[in-house]
């Protein structure tokens, strides 16, 4: 995901009074003063400069500055075709999202894959990425592999497990990261907060965090935990994509549609009565980052970014997903599992 900011500078030291900062483990996140997420796109190549004009400015609402605002520190003024004013960070103009509807959501990240949330990445090696996982966001390696620090010192055989990530001699402090001597050839690697930093070698795929708590003394690098899913909700697998389930284990599924797309395109009433459960949210349940609770003719129910949720009849045991691809209608792709989009995911 290509957020504002990679292998940024330190947080701004000053933003606009119509600008709110949340801090987080992974840099300083930028909303309206009301909260709304905002977001930069991709195609705005030149400084200063929006080309999302027209139905896209219908779906991106640009975040206009108000009448007499004036730059400040690294936020600037672009000016659209129609004279309004809209505010830049780092020249990149700023927007919301159509699709976000309250507070706290981030509908919009990675749309088409060129929008993205505003934010100022902490500092970091070029040899660390922010790696989102089921749990929050990590450290991990260009490869994406989950990075660790330990209790103990690693000499000898817990080298051929616990690889250290490897840092130029002349490799000066980024932020919370340092260059110190490695225990194998001398040479240098990464520490993190004066910890050194290895990964697993067998954690085979981004997301995987098999070294977490082994022997008591590793641990991930969490950077920012995750808000967590709602009551009766939990990931199945470790990976950045893992399939969400109810509390009984059994396969979420979506549509990527709204209810009245759902029935013209996939599956009408009838259709989603004989073969689909809503995911039923309880009275009290409020809306938590992009998981809303919905009412409807048939009690209230969750939904996930905007698509509402639902467990299949014909899954008969945890863990089946035959539901995928249903579609009883005109429609391709129809239903599909839920997975946790970790990277785009409300713990922002």
């Amino acid at each position: 995901m290509a957020l504002l900011g990679l292998f940024a500078m330190p947080a701004v030291a000053a933003t606009p009074a119509d600008v709110a900062t949340r801090e987080t483990g992974i840099g300083a996140v930028f909303t309206a003063a009301s909260g709304q997420t905002l977001y930069t796109s991709d195609r705005d190549v030149n400084r200063d400069e929006s080309v999302c004009l027209d139905a896209c400015a219908q779906d991106w609402p640009p975040f206009l500055a108000p009448p007499g605002a004036r730059p400040v520190d690294e936020w600037t003024i672009a000016v659209r075709p129609d004279g309004r004013k809209q505010w830049s960070f780092r020249g990149k103009p700023l927007y919301l999202s159509a699709r976000d509807t309250s507070a706290g959501m981030t509908l919009g990240e990675g749309i088409d894959d060129v929008w993205h949330i505003a934010v100022d990445l902490a500092p970091r090696p070029r040899a660390v990425v922010f790696q989102g996982t089921v749990i929050g966001r990590v450290a991990s390696n260009t490869d994406g592999l989950t990075l660790y620090t330990a209790d103990v010192k690693c000499t000898d055989k817990c080298l051929n497990v616990w690889k250290p990530l490897k840092a130029a001699v002349a490799a000066n402090t980024v932020g919370e990261w340092s260059a110190v001597a490695r225990n194998d050839d001398g040479g240098k690697q990464w520490a993190y907060r004066g910890k050194p930093v290895y990964s697993f070698a067998n954690d085979l795929a981004p997301g995987d965090m098999k070294g977490d708590g082994m022997d008591g003394a590793w641990h991930a690098i969490v950077l920012q935990p995750g808000q967590g899913l709602p009551a009766g909700i939990a990931a199945r697998g470790a990976g950045p994509n893992a399939i969400l389930v109810d509390a009984r284990g059994m396969t979420l599924y979506g549509a990527g549609a709204d209810f009245e797309e759902i029935k013209r395109r996939f599956c009408d009433a009838g259709c989603l009565k004989t073969n689909w459960a809503p995911l039923p949210a309880d009275r009290d349940a409020a809306p938590r980052g992009n998981w809303v609770p919905v009412d409807t003719a048939d009690g209230r129910q969750w939904s996930y970014r905007g698509e509402p949720v639902f467990t299949f009849n014909g899954d008969k045991a945890p863990g089946e997903t035959t539901g995928e691809r249903f579609s009883a209608g005109i429609g391709l792709n129809g239903f599909h599992p839920l997975q946790q989009k970790t990277l785009i995911e409300e713990s922002f």
